[in-house]
């Protein structure tokens, strides 16, 4: 059986850290492997979904945009995009579609979720701990993620790592290498 007292003794000292620290860390930790799966892709390519009804670069990117931009807006950040305008397009429900001309163009996606991140970090920065312990604003998440607190960490972290996951595998499915 595992040690627990060595546990029980480092749990006080996360209280003194910064709200949302060890979130924000795996945020800049995804980010940077999100820029490495971007190495070799355009936007001649970024519109191709690797299977039938699949997501491509373009919709991954658009969507981590949109959903890390409403996370910030949740922690009281101004957000990098027209989060209404962006909803239709990769927000849930949406239909990626193979119509490069109905998405803002390539550079634009990569520059919305690069700006993402600056507004995330900023947000996450400026938040206290009291905030983050108000209930989870979105009610039909209520149950699983239940403080404000937890739905942005899963934003920030598994929301984040899911989609690259796609990245990576539509990556794959187009013979670029693996990043490791």
């Amino acid at each position: 059986m595992p040690n627990t007292s060595a546990l029980e003794r480092a749990a006080p000292e996360r209280e003194t850290d910064m709200a949302l620290e060890q979130e924000m860390t795996m945020y800049r930790f995804l980010q940077n492997y999100g820029e490495g799966l971007l190495g070799g892709l355009d936007a001649d390519r970024a519109f191709v979904a690797s299977t039938e009804g699949g997501h491509h670069p373009a919709w991954i990117l658009g969507h981590l945009a949109l959903v890390g931009n409403q996370g910030a807006q949740l922690l009281g950040g101004t957000p990098a995009i027209d989060i209404e305008a962006w909803k239709p397009l990769f927000g849930i429900g949406s239909q990626p579609t193979a119509r490069a001309e109905s998405y803002p163009e390539w550079a634009e996606l990569v520059g919305a979720w690069r700006q993402t991140r600056e507004v995330a970090s900023s947000s996450a920065a400026a938040i206290d701990e009291e905030k983050l312990n108000e209930p989870n604003p979105i009610e039909r998440r209520r149950d699983t993620l239940p403080t404000l607190g937890n739905f942005v960490g899963f934003i920030f972290t598994s929301h984040e790592a899911v989609h690259l996951g796609q990245l990576s595998a539509w990556r794959r499915g187009q013979g670029l290498p693996p990043l490791f």
